[in-house]
């Protein structure tokens, strides 16, 4: 960044520039903490009124984010669901030119309990194996997923590295493909625990995601809850209007 500021912009809008070129570029990478103020208006020989009005807007736009006491961070790319398309998270991370990766938190075979049994159409008390991860995009921490399958429709699935392999390629290889899936979301508070793993505080806003997979024969394949940061998701979804019986349309 240089030193010095010049032209006809107003000082703030210079200082927006000038950071946002560096992190467009990719100099200062998603998850990297910014200077402070007091550096940032030292460097630039401005005054901290003026580079505090530049980062407000850089935050507006969606490229920085404020942690109370911490300090403020460069903004991860948002992955975003296609519409009405199911693809495992390591191909949302591809389909943006982004490295999926895990950190494996637990793996476990246990008995499914009668919920689940229900759920997924299995005895109760038979083999689940049990998963969870902090999935992260390039290195940003994304979500947080917990995920639970039959044993007995991928018995390999215990054996396998999970910090770099697909769940759902994995799934597809033991015979259960997963083919279509009932996803629904709802908003919740970041618990210390989850803030922790996420880098986001207690009780900043989280996106559940819960999703029943299926494979061709529509046997249920598989259970999960994923956590998403509120500032690194976006679902979209294509809505039809619903007509009314004689033709109408309602609404």
């Amino acid at each position: 960044m240089t030193a010095s500021l010049v032209g006809p912009q107003p000082l703030h809008d210079q200082v927006r520039e000038a950071i946002e070129s560096r992190i467009r570029s990719g100099e200062i990478p998603p998850g990297a903490r910014l200077q402070s103020e007091r550096d940032l208006a030292a460097r630039l020989g401005v005054s901290r009124v003026t580079v505090r009005r530049a980062l407000d807007r850089l935050e507006k736009e969606g490229l920085v984010r404020a942690t109370p006491g911490s300090g403020r961070y460069i903004q991860g790319p948002a992955l975003a669901e296609p519409p009405n398309v199911l693809l495992s998270f390591t191909d949302l991370g591809a389909r943006r030119a982004l490295t999926a990766t895990s950190r494996v938190l637990q793996t476990r075979v246990r008995p499914a309990t009668l919920e689940e049994a229900e759920r997924l159409g299995i005895a109760p008390g038979a083999d689940l194996f049990e998963l969870d991860r902090l999935r992260m995009l390039d290195g940003v921490a994304v979500a947080l997923d917990h995920t639970r399958v039959p044993l007995a429709l991928a018995p390999a699935l215990t054996g396998i590295d999970f910090r770099t392999a697909s769940l759902y390629e994995s799934l597809d290889r033991a015979g259960a493909e997963v083919a279509r899936a009932d996803y629904s979301t709802e908003a919740c508070a970041a618990s210390v625990a989850q803030a922790r793993h996420l880098g986001v505080v207690p009780g900043d806003p989280l996106l559940l995601a819960r999703t029943t997979s299926y494979d061709r024969n529509s046997r249920v394949v598989e259970l999960g809850e994923t956590y998403y940061r509120g500032d690194r998701y976006r679902f979209h979804a294509t809505l039809v209007r619903e007509r009314r019986p004689g033709g109408g349309k309602t609404g």
